[in-house]
C-alpha cells in the first residue's frame, strides 16, 4: 500500500518531539532516525511533515524539513494568532513550508481550507466537521481531517459523508493523501499568508511540570554530541550503533508530553529517568573509549602527547563536560 501510494507516511520522525525545547541537533537526528526506520520497515520515508499536538513550533523548523525532503507540514498548534488555516511558515534562513492546519487557540481563525479537530465518537461533532467544510466560503480544496489520539474514530462516518456531499452537489469529495492535498493547493495557484515560523513558544513553557526531565536532557544531549565528535576526531570505531541507540533513548524523551511533564501517568518519570541514566553511562563510556585509543598508540610508541580540547560547536557553551582520564593519563 505504500509503494502504490494507499497509505502515506506522515511526519516520519522518531517521536512528535517538542520542537522548541530540545537541542536542535536532537531535532535533526529525530527526522534521521525515523526515515531510516520508515525506509527499511515500510519502504518509503514521508513526504509530508506533522507536528499535531506539539507544544509549539521551532523557528528553525522549515529549514529542517525542507532538507529532508518535505515542503508541507500539516500542524494545529501554532501560537493563538494565526489568522489563516493556510499559510507559509518563513524560517530564520528564509526557507519556507507550506503550512494547513487550524490553530486550536485562534478564536478569530476565519474558516479555510484545512477543517481539523480532535474528535472521538461523537457523531455530532464528526459530522459538524464535514458540514462546516462544504459551506465554507474559501475556494478548494479543502482538507477535512477527523483526528484522534484514541484510534475509535467512526471511520464508516467518513464513506457516509463523501457520499452524502457527492449527492447533493457539494463539490467533489473523496479520499486523499496529505500529498495529494497539498499538491492540489500549489496547483490552484492562490496567494498564502506568509509568517514567521516562531510559532507558540509560550504554551511549550505552560505545561513545565517536570523542569529534572528538561534540564538533565539538555546535559546529556550535549555530552553526547561531544562524545560522538571526539570518537570521529580520534578515530574510534563501531561507535554508530552506541550513538544511535542513545539518540532513539533521547527521542523518547523528546516528545511533547513527555519532554514537557504533561502526561502524568505514574510511570512516565521512572521510564525517562530509565533512558536518561542509560543514555548517560553509555555517553560516558564512549568517551573513555574514544581517548583510551590514542593512549595504547602513544604507550606503544612510548611518546607523550598534548591535548587541547575546544569547543567545536556553534555556539557558546557555559555547561562543563567532564570525562575522567584514561589509565595511563597523567
Amino acid at each position: 500500500y505504500v509503494a502504490e501510494g494507499r497509505v502515506e507516511i506522515g511526519g516520519g520522525m522518531a517521536s512528535s518531539l517538542d520542537t522548541n525545547g530540545p537541542n536542535g541537533e536532537g531535532y535533526v537526528r529525530s527526522h534521521l532516525l525515523g526515515s531510516a526506520w520508515t525506509k527499511e520497515h515500510l519502504g518509503g520515508t514521508a513526504k509530508v511533515g506533522e507536528l499535531m499536538d506539539t507544544f509549539g513550533i521551532s523557528a528553525q523548523s522549515p529549514q529542517i524539513h525542507r532538507q529532508f525532503g518535505m515542503n508541507y507540514l500539516l500542524a494545529n498548534r501554532l501560537g493563538g494568532a494565526v489568522e489563516s488555516s493556510v499559510f507559509r511558515a518563513r524560517g530564520l534562513d528564509g526557507s519556507t513550508l507550506l503550512v494547513a492546519g487550524p490553530d486550536v487557540h485562534s478564536p478569530g481563525l476565519i474558516a479555510g481550507q484545512a477543517h481539523f479537530r480532535m474528535v472521538n465518537s461523537n457523531i455530532e461533532v464528526y459530522d459538524g466537521l464535514f458540514d462546516r467544510a462544504a459551506e465554507a466560503v474559501a475556494e478548494g480544496p479543502h482538507l477535512v481531517l477527523p483526528y484522534d489520539e484514541c484510534e475509535h474514530v467512526p471511520w464508516g462516518r467518513s464513506r457516509y459523508h463523501i457520499d452524502r456531499l457527492n449527492g447533493k452537489g457539494k463539490g467533489c469529495w473523496k479520499y486523499s493523501t496529505l500529498l495529494d492535498f497539498f499538491r492540489d493547493l500549489e496547483a490552484a495557484g492562490q496567494e498564502h499568508p506568509v509568517i514567521g515560523c516562531d510559532l507558540n513558544p509560550v504554551l511549550t513553557g505552560c505545561y513545565g511540570l517536570r523542569p529534572f526531565v528538561r534540564l538533565r536532557n539538555r546535559q546529556i544531549e550535549t555530552a553526547l554530541i561531544e562524545a560522538e565528535k571526539w570518537a570521529v576526531l580520534l578515530g574510534s570505531s563501531g561507535f554508530r550503533e552506541t550513538v544511535n541507540e542513545c539518540w532513539w533513548n533521547l527521542s523518547y524523551i523528546h516528545s511533547h508530553d513527555i519532554y514537557t511533564g504533561s502526561f502524568p501517568h505514574e510511570r512516565v518519570l521512572p521510564e525517562v529517568t530509565c533512558y536518561l541514566d542509560d543514555t548517560e553511562r553509555r555517553t560516558a563510556a564512549l568517551l573513555q573509549d574514544s581517548f583510551g585509543a590514542p593512549v595504547e598508540q602513544i604507550q606503544e610508541r612510548g611518546n607523550t602527547v598534548s591535548v587541547t580540547v575546544y569547543n567545536g560547536l556553534p555556539w557558546e557553551r557555559t555547561d562543563l563536560v567532564v570525562c575522567p582520564l584514561p589509565e595511563g593519563w597523567n
